[in-house]
């Protein structure tokens, strides 16, 4: 089977004398041969005009041209493979074909194994006289099987590895909950709304903290500073969404370090990226990862292959205002919670996605960060990373302490039969009920027969248990509040 991985069709102008063109093609496993072909013309230039420029071009006299003249348009092809420098062929050739195989190659170029991964393909214009050259370059690749059927399903693959459980420092016990927006834009990326409308609409929102993460760019972050962020009291998150043809991802952290060229991610080093953020001690959220993708939103869906989510902190489960409404969030909820039960130590988020001013109708879904009073940066982002937070559409949550100490994103060491819960939440309307799950089970439903303000206090048996967490429902099993767990063990 033949496929066509790549075609470009090209005019290069005489402007592009000397300069490089990289075209780079993801190479998809399971290839036996490449074929590249490439042509361009013309060849040779004789116009007296045009060999008149290129002499003063180099700041030699227009005079040295004559009309017998001729000079030869050279291009020439430079490939690289996901281990580097394969090989190139400098030769005057306007029609060009390139073999690559693990046992045969063309010449000036090296018999290897067609790895998978980003290739990159280099139009060099050694010498280019003509006022333009048009070509093409082509990039086939011949299969030895049904590559279709062969791709593994992003975020349904993953195994989980042994490894150790992370460090929990025990959470601070006058610490309080902070209204959190986790994924927002402006008008430096493709939002509707200014920086300063932005902070303004933050406030008014009594949100105290607010991450700015515009499509592979910080520069609002800059403008907000330069502005004292225009006078509001929200405090920045520094953030920004890496947004990629085969996923998102929000990063969270130091505003040094968040900033990276977004064209590095591809299929075959997403691991070794996200290990690298991780190393650098950002928050790394995969964002809304069963949203519609293409073509409907470019890029948007998580499609990379993680082999495993240890360099993966939290899924942004809930995604956009009125989160219920959409398929996808409840897929990304479901998946979490398939996490959980794996034994993996992830957390999850909402985030508005905010592009555009609310509407009057929308319900809007905030992360609740417990970080201790008068948190600085590093505290609310160390509390994101350990997961101390709930998400919730209205109910808000006062406490949830279990044994007296043990609050959200903390660790309980097993060392008993039973353990008192202590939960106070707000806001709640008559028929809503609270759920106490463990790891998989639930272990106690909880009717609220009037609204305000409800206390639970429970005595739960955790033995078999390695979680702990909370859901809040409406009479009709609408979700409206969840919370990251309290780990066992």
């Amino acid at each position: 089977m033949t496929i066509e991985l790549f075609k470009q069709d090209f005019k290069l102008y005489a402007s592009a004398h000397q300069s490089h063109l990289d075209y780079r093609v993801e190479v998809p496993a399971g290839v036996q041969q490449l074929k590249v072909l490439f042509d361009y013309q013309p060849l040779l230039e004789t116009e007296l005009e045009a060999l008149e420029r290129a002499f003063l071009k180099e700041g030699l006299p227009a005079e040295l041209a004559q009309d017998q003249d001729g000079f030869r348009n050279l291009l020439t092809i430079t490939i690289q493979d996901n281990q580097g420098f394969r090989g190139a062929h400098h030769y005057f050739n306007t029609q060009q074909e390139i073999i690559l195989a693990p046992d045969q190659a063309s010449l000036g170029f090296r018999p290897d194994p067609i790895d998978a991964g980003l290739w990159t393909f280099t139009i060099s214009c050694h010498g280019l006289f003509s006022d333009f050259v048009t070509g093409s370059l082509r990039v086939l690749a011949d299969f030895s099987f049904d590559q279709a059927k062969s791709q593994p399903q992003p975020l349904t693959s993953v195994v989980p590895l042994a490894r150790p459980a992370k460090n929990r420092p025990l959470s601070d016990p006058q610490a309080r909950f902070y209204k959190t927006e986790l994924h927002s834009h402006t008008l430096h990326s493709d939002a509707q709304q200014s920086t300063e409308y932005l902070l303004q609409q933050a406030q008014e929102q009594g949100i105290d903290w607010l991450a700015i993460t515009d499509h592979n760019t910080t520069t609002a972050h800059d403008e907000a500073a330069a502005h004292q962020n225009y006078d509001t009291q929200v405090y920045l998150i520094p953030g920004m969404e890496y947004t990629s043809f085969h996923g998102h991802m929000l990063i969270h952290g130091a505003y040094n370090d968040i900033v990276r060229n977004w064209t590095e991610l591809n299929p075959y080093n997403i691991d070794q990226i996200t290990e690298e953020l991780q190393a650098q001690g950002l928050n790394v959220t995969v964002a809304h990862p069963f949203v519609e993708g293409n073509p409907y939103c470019t890029g948007c869906r998580w499609d990379y292959l993680l082999h495993d989510l240890k360099y993966v902190d939290t899924l942004e489960v809930w995604n956009r205002q009125n989160p219920n409404n959409y398929a996808y969030n409840q897929a990304g909820f479901a998946k979490w919670l398939d996490f959980l039960a794996m034994g993996y130590e992830i957390n999850a988020s909402t985030g508005r996605d905010w592009h555009t001013p609310a509407a009057s109708e929308d319900q809007l879904a905030y992360t609740y960060v417990l970080a201790p009073q008068e948190a600085d940066l590093d505290q609310i982002l160390q509390a994101l990373k350990l997961g101390r937070t709930y998400i919730s559409l209205g109910p808000l949550i006062a406490s949830c302490i279990l044994d007296g100490k043990y609050q959200l994103g903390d660790r309980v060491p097993l060392k008993q039969d039973s353990y008192n819960l202590l939960v106070n939440i707000n806001e709640l309307q008559a028929a809503d009920k609270v759920l106490i799950y463990g790891r998989q089970n639930l272990l106690k439903e909880i009717h609220c027969h009037q609204a305000g303000s409800f206390e639970i206090k429970e005595t739960l048996q955790l033995e078999q248990e390695s979680l702990l967490r909370i859901e809040v429902r409406d009479q009709a099993g609408k979700l409206k509040l969840f919370t990251n767990p309290i780990y066992i063990g």
